[in-house]
């Protein structure tokens, strides 16, 4: 079979190895560059997707060759889809954080041989800004390239609402000068799940279905599971540095519950796993496949829904594991990819996700919307981090179709937290929007149906009920 290589170059020629210690405080090998070598030619992405002769591009000296394994792609499917990346891998859309090289040849290596390349490659971004050094440079960086959720994570962020200002949109948009405080100071943290679950009950719970359902092998891999949940969210939580990784068949535990037991009997499995999921090193394991783990779970339950409805409990639970998906950027980039697919549905990453948020919305269940609507206001927040730099139809698109599930979703909603969440995700969708996303918000009536909800709102008193007044005001301002 085929071999597939990564190779790595300093972009830097030793230069980040000798001065990055007394520039950043910590000692950084390289300023990483890669690129797959594939069926005798080299692939990398920069001003677009490039295709060379092997060590005849203009990085420099090769620095390492990673052997990534071997694929089964043929050659002529691969270069059919190295031909469709084309129009999504263009140079417009290069960020130096969030969308490089080393996110191409990853991708890349996902769809030849199911591997992602070594963290520390992919991981030097994060690492650069977690110095001091790095977090001054990042706001002249995202001036050069656009907003960063990698950036984001690395800013010290406050609550839902009065966090870190958006930055001013360039002075040729409308909305640079309009008088919106509440939406410029709209919280650049996702909603997530936290909140940690009586362990001790839903192990004994899923013990006796386990007994019950006939599934053995499970139980110490369980065990181990329940500790490692007890040291990152139980009462004696230890820190980062003294946990323990979690258990090599630790997934092959879970999934063989998630087949074997009843629908009824699922939701303290995807209670595990949203806590888990926010854990960064767990939630790479769980992405690092392809198909994907995280999210052909997602798209099972997704679908399954389709057939019969979910228990409330197991919705409950798909939405929060979802929602707790955008805790990192790697998971976030993962959840909404296009070139992605679920298995065993054969569709985008992006599709299920989106799906999942529309019928949360449509659910007929107060706490399923509400939830649902912290689901959005995390969609509607990456419209904002990973905005691209100039003007791009697939962005826009997903834009137009986030737009519509939030305006729909609001028009008949009364609970006033669900309102709350709906109109901060309308703020980031439509502060500073594409014209054609302004024009659908004219053709669906957003501005009749804000003005609608702070009527309904205009008696109300508390936090909550200001809130949902001074973003409906401002909203009425960028939609006239």
């Amino acid at each position: 079979m085929p071999r597939v290589q990564l190779y790595l170059y300093d972009l830097s020629q030793g230069m980040a190895a000798a001065m990055s210690v007394a520039l950043t405080g910590k000692h950084i090998p390289g300023i990483w560059h890669t690129s797959v070598v594939v069926f005798g030619k080299e692939v990398y992405f920069g001003s677009g997707i490039a295709i060379e002769r092997p060590e005849t591009t203009p990085h420099g000296r090769l620095v390492e060759r990673i052997e990534m394994g071997e694929t089964e792609i043929p050659e002529e499917v691969f270069w059919e889809y190295v031909d469709t990346m084309k129009q999504f891998w263009t140079a417009d859309k290069y960020h130096l954080f969030d969308n490089n090289c080393n996110s191409f040849s990853n991708e890349v290596c996902q769809f030849l041989v199911g591997k992602h390349i070594p963290p520390h490659i992919t991981g030097l971004p994060k690492e650069f800004l977690a110095t001091p050094f790095g977090q001054q440079l990042a706001p002249m960086i995202e001036a050069m390239f656009g907003p960063s959720r990698v950036a984001a994570e690395h800013r010290p962020q406050p609550d839902l609402n009065f966090a870190t200002p958006i930055p001013a949109p360039s002075p040729k948009h409308a909305h640079s000068t309009a008088n919106v405080p509440s939406i410029r100071n709209l919280s650049r943290n996702p909603i997530l799940f936290s909140q940690s679950s009586d362990f001790e009950m839903i192990f004994a719970k899923l013990g006796s279905w386990i007994r019950d359902a006939g599934i053995s092998g499970v139980d110490a891999s369980m065990n181990e599971i329940k500790a490692r949940l007890q040291e990152r969210h139980g009462s004696s939580a230890v820190s980062v540095g003294q946990r323990k990784t979690m258990p090599q068949d630790w997934w092959s535990a879970m999934d063989r519950c998630l087949n074997q037991l009843q629908q009824d009997q699922l939701f303290p499995l995807l209670d595990v796993l949203r806590l888990l999921v926010l854990d960064e090193a767990v939630a790479a394991s769980l992405t690092a496949d392809s198909p994907s783990k995280l999210m052909s779970t997602i798209a099972r339950f997704q679908a399954a829904s389709h057939v019969s409805p979910l228990p409330k409990s197991l919705h409950l639970m798909l939405l929060r594991l979802t929602c707790n998906a955008f805790a990192h950027s790697s998971t976030v980039s993962h959840c909404l990819s296009l070139h992605l697919i679920a298995q065993p549905q054969g569709i985008p990453h992006r599709t299920v996700t989106t799906a999942v948020l529309i019928d949360g919305l449509l659910s007929e269940d107060n706490s399923v919307r509400q939830c649902a609507a912290s689901l959005a206001f995390n969609m509607a927040l990456e419209s904002v981090i990973g905005k691209p730099p100039q003007s791009d139809e697939v962005y826009d698109e997903w834009c137009l179709e986030m737009l519509a599930a939030v305006m729909n979703a609001l028009e008949n909603e009364q609970g006033d937290e669900i309102v709350l969440r709906l109109l901060s995700s309308l703020g980031h969708l439509l502060y500073c929007a594409a014209e054609q996303v302004l024009d659908l918000a004219t053709v669906l009536g957003c501005k009749g149906t804000v003005a609608a909800k702070a009527q309904e709102f205009s008696k109300n008193t508390g936090e909550t009920a200001a809130r949902v007044k001074a973003l409906a005001a401002e909203l009425d301002i960028l939609l006239s």
